[in-house]
């Protein structure tokens, strides 16, 4: 059993040691290093491992948070280092798509990520709101409630960048 669980870890500590290390890098960016042709690179990749659920066992609630401290803010700060809205928009692109996962924690997980956006890059990130609604009315509709209240937070976090209220736009 010890075995077993060294071997979770490991990947588990390696993976957090990557995506860190992205986030920082593009934290610490000076030299445009995050531009069209390395954001194309590694975006993908990264945003692929929201519907990565290993080292996080049957624990959903270690992978949501793996993916709130960790996948989020590496996510957000490559969007920020990029300062690019035709890459936001890919990467905000690949993102909604994990909304749309059977695994109803990899959807919690994209709207976590969505959320990091916001957070990061604010007003600015509004651009791709048009293109976002879309998604964010399917997931209110959600069966799974920790879905629903995960949208509704996402929803009051848009608006409160956006000023006004979404529900006209959501139904």
């Amino acid at each position: 059993e010890e075995a077993e669980r060294k071997e979770v870890q490991v990947p588990s500590a390696l993976w957090h040691a990557v995506v860190e290390s992205v986030y920082q890098c593009a934290l610490h960016d000076t030299t445009d290093f995050w531009k069209e042709e390395t954001f194309k690179r590694v975006f993908r990749p990264l945003a692929n491992q929201l519907p990565n659920t290993k080292g996080a066992g049957a624990e959903q609630a270690l992978y949501i948070e793996r993916v709130r401290k960790c996948l989020a803010p590496a996510l957000s700060q490559l969007a920020a280092a990029a300062g690019n809205d035709a890459l936001w928009k890919m990467l905000n692109q690949e993102v909604m798509l994990k909304s749309r996962s059977d695994v109803p924690a990899v959807r919690v997980a994209s709207l976590l990520v969505l959320q990091a956006f916001y957070e990061r890059l604010g007003e600015e990130f509004l651009i791709l709101l048009p293109e976002t609604i879309p998604y964010l009315a399917e997931l209110l509709e959600d069966d799974n409630g920790l879905v629903e209240r995960a949208t509704q937070e996402t929803v009051k976090v848009i608006e409160s960048h956006l000023g006004e209220s979404l529900q006209s736009y959501l139904r």
